[in-house]
């Protein structure tokens, strides 16, 4: 772990770097002294900022300063948000196809006729309470992922019903 924090502290460093470059760019632009050389400062807002002594808000440009203060100010936190794993993302994209291919499974299963209308209704819904019951027993190994199947499984019990009156 203590490798992955130094690199994540020197990729920290590098964007402080960049983000002063940029900032220097928009000053000279905003400006119109493109044409002075940078090698001396006119102003204290000119001169770089060594990364160590840099905070977010002295890292963006001058525009956009007071915006980040006030997003902090507003969420009383300067954490940043916490971000989505790849599992969490990949647990939604299956239960939306499982909903998906329960929903489209009723349909073919409509148009086809392969089972009676309360075989199909039957099976839909024993799927989803089965993707509900899946769900809870998973809970104890990983509960964001075993979130997921109960909510897929109501998804489709809904479609069942909708299904049902629409036929019946």
């Amino acid at each position: 772990m203590a490798g992955i924090e130094q690199h994540l502290a020197n990729l920290d460093k590098r964007v402080r770097r960049l983000e002063q470059i940029v900032e220097r760019q928009l000053e000279l632009t905003q400006t119109g002294s493109a044409a002075r050389p940078s090698s001396t400062p006119e102003s204290p807002s000119q001169q770089a900022i060594p990364p160590e002594a840099a905070t977010p808000a002295q890292a963006l440009p001058a525009g956009l300063r007071g915006a980040a203060s006030g997003a902090r100010a507003e969420t009383g936190k300067s954490q940043a948000p916490r971000p989505v794993g790849v599992t969490q993302i990949l647990g939604w994209r299956g239960a939306a196809a499982l909903v998906l291919a329960a929903a489209y499974f009723i349909r073919l299963a409509v148009d086809a006729g392969w089972l009676t209308p309360a075989r199909q209704v039957g099976v839909a819904a024993l799927c989803g309470i089965g993707l509900i019951w899946i769900g809870f027993a998973l809970r104890k190994a990983d509960r964001r992922y075993a979130s997921l199947l109960p909510a897929a499984g109501i998804v489709i019990l809904f479609i069942t019903v909708f299904g049902a009156h629409l036929y019946y």
